[in-house]
């Protein structure tokens, strides 16, 4: 004889955990591009980041066989370093974005998992039914709410 009410929640339990299944199989497609592109950012601004700083120590050698003044040279000095670290500080940004990305999309994955064991350990199908709280399963919850510590006085 089967009971309706274990094969309806059953049957919900089975339904969430396909659910389940699906989002973190999304979570982890999501993360993996995420993470190739965090990957590809970040290999194309360090290779542009070096070249650009290459260029910039080359220019900044030109600068000195000028005849400029002391002030002259350091204030063209600082706007050109200024201007290449505010470019890199640019590329870092999108960089540093597709890792935050690839973060939240991992534990996004991670948190699927650990909410789909949880329920898969909490309901297995070989459990033979979902009955309901026998009396003394109820008198024992009712005393642990009143229980108090003896140590903590």
């Amino acid at each position: 004889m089967v009971n309706s009410a274990v094969a309806t929640r059953r049957a919900a339990l089975l339904k969430r955990l396909e659910t389940l299944r699906r989002w973190a199989e999304r979570a982890r497609e999501t993360h993996e591009r995420a993470t190739t592109r965090d990957t590809k950012r970040w290999q194309a601004t360090k290779e542009y980041g070096e070249v650009l700083y290459r260029d910039l120590n080359r220019r900044l050698c030109a600068l000195e066989t000028h005849d400029l003044l002391p002030h002259e040279l350091q204030a063209q000095r600082r706007e050109l370093t200024r201007a290449a670290e505010d470019e890199m500080a640019e590329r870092w940004a999108c960089s540093q974005r597709a890792r935050r990305e690839s973060n939240v999309a991992f534990h996004k994955q991670e948190l699927t998992v650990r909410s789909f064991l949880r329920r898969f350990a909490r309901f297995t199908l070989n459990t033979p039914s979902i009955t309901r709280p026998t009396p003394t399963k109820v008198a024992f919850r009712h005393q642990k709410r009143y229980h108090t510590n003896v140590f903590s006085r």
